[in-house]
């Protein structure tokens, strides 16, 4: 089980991307066993249609990779698996932002877009707002069937890094995708462990 404190942390990540556009609903919702943050931003100006693209970038050693989303709309998202962070959507001008000296070569999460604090918020008895911002997700599905909605789907287990920060079994699925007038994210959190956390 968990407890939907854990839920209200992924919360705050959202309210980022609401201080830059207030109109963006949020939704909380528990489910057994998991919490789910869902973030639908509302439509915006339509771009015109173009083909569509999904691509995945495997970058050299001296960047991170990045994967890139594009629907048939023109609209495009770049996420991060480093810290499973999305820190553009172009729909067709950008909505999110970064700050000015965001590292973007893994030396540091990534400052801007939406980051996740997973498992705590802030400081506490680990690094700052958890290590999840901090670790390499798994690119566990890439969807391009549906020219207009592609997506990716990412995830982050426990392993003996984490096990070491933070003594508790875990599964967090983060998928990201483009509708045609719309990006859509859900972080689904599972507690895999035989305990309460």
């Amino acid at each position: 089980q968990i407890k939907m404190m854990r839920g209200l942390l992924l919360l705050a990540c959202i309210a980022i991307v609401q201080a830059f556009a207030p109109s963006l609903p949020s939704s909380f919702s528990p489910a057994c066993g998991s919490a789910v943050s869902r973030l639908h931003a509302f439509p915006l100006a339509k771009a015109p249609k173009t083909q569509a693209r999904l691509g995945l970038r495997m970058a050299d050693d001296s960047e991170l990779q990045t994967i890139e989303l594009k629907n048939a709309n023109g609209h495009s998202c770049t996420i991060y698996p480093f810290g499973a962070c999305v820190t553009s959507y172009k729909a067709p001008h950008e909505v999110l932002f970064c700050r000015p000296d965001a590292k973007f070569d893994g030396s540091k999460p990534i400052s801007g877009g939406v980051p996740h604090c997973f498992p705590q918020f802030g400081p506490g008895e680990i690094q700052q707002h958890g290590f999840a911002r901090n670790l390499v997700w798994d690119v566990t599905d890439v969807s391009k069937d549906e020219p207009d909605m592609p997506s990716v789907t990412m995830e982050l287990k426990d392993n003996d890094e984490t096990m070491a920060m933070w003594p508790n079994k875990f599964k967090a699925e983060y998928k990201v995708g483009l509708e045609e007038d719309k990006l859509n994210m859900e972080l689904t959190i599972t507690n895999t462990d035989d305990k309460a956390w």
